[in-house]
């Protein structure tokens, strides 16, 4: 189990930065998948404490919605990020580490600068914690934000920002906890109603509207499915619109947001609350910005009420798993791997690397890939795709699901064998349910292990992989 070292009393408060980040990330990624499944609650608040006191500081920064928490360890950004389950009893925690400029440096504020819409964005809000180590920027604050200037836009950002943020709250440490979440929209003079106020504390979110003389409010337990129901048209947006012009068709720009407590937020609506001026003229309609008749309040409510708390995970007996047939050892899968990726590199045939490794085209191929099959008995399949130009190594024959203690093994075994070779992976990511994925520069190229579904080693652009993994 994770434990701290003893205290010095003159040792500086900031991370130890002294320790090689290599050697921390790997004792955190072992502890995380050694939790073997789904935690309490209290046990994974209890976790990232002790991960906190073991790093030497609490995380600079949280990021959501989602919650995650990130330290800054020399060059490396380490994140750890607990996930709402089913229920108390199925809480799951992750873990990832990466470079400070590969992917908040690079694609994250490439993500906020040149995103479409906010679903682009790599998250919606930040809070600082403890603050960056001395002379490091403060990478969670993005350089450009987004105005959610379309009701397009608002469903992309806020339903998730509301539906998460009682979670959110439940899943940090008390000690790391500010003021409560809570985001305040002033409405439009077509609204009956002057504010509207979305608060949440651990337990559940307040939903309050405030009018001319009256006041109505709702409390959603934490659990709840605050988005709605699309199919019925009683979404959480179509609930915010119904409000801005009550039986009308309402704008965005109906709305002015008036106030947000406990985090800082990456998405806003046109309104008075920042300074986006840069982006968005706070005065003009955009164009694209179609109008919507809402829902009425007691349509929304009862959408809320009749979706069921999350149900509860059956807990029944392991099913039967086949055991992994490895037929791809650790140094031929770092031979092939370091062909292919030297075949991408000089623009070469990953074919021509396949058939000298033995391997045939399959009889059976899907539309956008060419599936290779080698008499050992693994397979490789090359894709054109989101990724570019890719080629994936499956060394293993599964005929059925297989036991995940053995994926692990077998890809923390090709990990080794990667990094013996290669060095460090540059990004990793784990979970306490058991997944794996491991990112390595080898030879400029990107190689990507991974467990899920299966154990595969992906040969790719490097900078692209590391765009859609992390």
């Amino acid at each position: 189990m994770l434990t701290a070292p003893e205290k010095n009393p003159d040792q500086n408060p900031e991370p130890r930065r002294a320790q090689r980040p290599h050697a921390l990330e790997t004792y955190l990624e072992d502890e995380v998948l050694a939790l073997g499944g789904p935690l309490s609650l209290k046990r994974a608040r209890v976790f990232l404490l002790k991960a906190s006191d073991l790093i030497g500081a609490p995380p600079a920064c949280a990021i959501g919605p989602g919650v995650r928490f990130q330290w800054l360890i020399g060059e490396r950004i380490i994140e750890l990020s607990p996930n709402a389950g089913a229920d108390d009893e199925d809480i799951g925690l992750r873990f990832r580490a990466f470079d400070m400029g590969t992917v908040p440096a690079g694609t994250w504020r490439t993500s906020f600068k040149w995103g479409g819409d906010p679903a682009d964005q790599p998250y919606h809000w930040y809070r600082q914690i403890s603050g960056a180590p001395a002379g490091a920027d403060t990478w969670w604050q993005p350089r450009y934000v987004m105005v959610a200037s379309t009701w397009e836009d608002f469903d992309c950002a806020f339903p998730d920002i509301i539906g998460s943020m009682a979670d959110d709250v439940a899943l940090t440490p008390p000690a790391w906890r500010d003021r409560s979440p809570s985001l305040t929209w002033a409405l439009g003079k077509g609204s009956p109603w002057e504010t509207v106020t979305f608060a949440a504390d651990e337990n559940g979110l307040d939903v309050i509207a405030v009018g001319h003389g009256g006041r109505a409010s709702v409390r959603f337990p934490r659990g709840r499915w605050l988005y709605g129901d699309r199919r019925r048209g009683s979404t959480l947006t179509a609930f915010v619109a119904g409000l801005a012009r009550g039986g009308a068709p309402a704008l965005v720009t109906d709305l002015q947001m008036r106030d947000v407590t406990g985090m800082d937020m990456c998405v806003f609506t046109p309104g008075p609350v920042a300074d986006i001026g840069v982006l968005f003229d706070g005065d003009e309609t955009n164009p694209d910005d179609k109008p919507i008749t809402g829902c009425t309040w007691e349509e929304y409510v009862r959408a809320v009420e009749r979706s069921a708390v999350r149900a509860p995970r059956r807990r029944v007996g392991t099913p039967g798993r086949t055991p992994l047939d490895v037929r791809l050892a650790p140094q031929g899968a770092g031979d092939l791997v370091e062909a292919l990726a030297a075949a991408l590199a000089a623009g070469g045939r990953f074919t021509d690397v396949l058939s000298r490794f033995g391997a045939v085209v399959a009889t059976e191929q899907n539309a956008g890939e060419s599936r290779f099959v080698s008499g050992r008995g693994w397979s490789a399949v090359i894709k054109e795709h989101r990724r570019g130009r890719t080629v994936t190594v499956e060394p293993c024959r599964e005929s059925g699901p297989s036991d995940r203690k053995q994926r692990l093994a077998c890809a923390r075994a090709l990990s080794t064998e990667l990094e013996r070779r290669h060095g460090a992976p540059v990004a990793r990511s784990s979970g306490s349910r058991g997944r794996l994925t491991h990112v390595f520069d080898v030879g400029g190229c990107g190689v990507e292990l991974s467990t899920s579904p299966r154990v595969e080693l992906e040969v790719g652009d490097l900078r692209t992989i590391l765009a859609t993994s992390f």
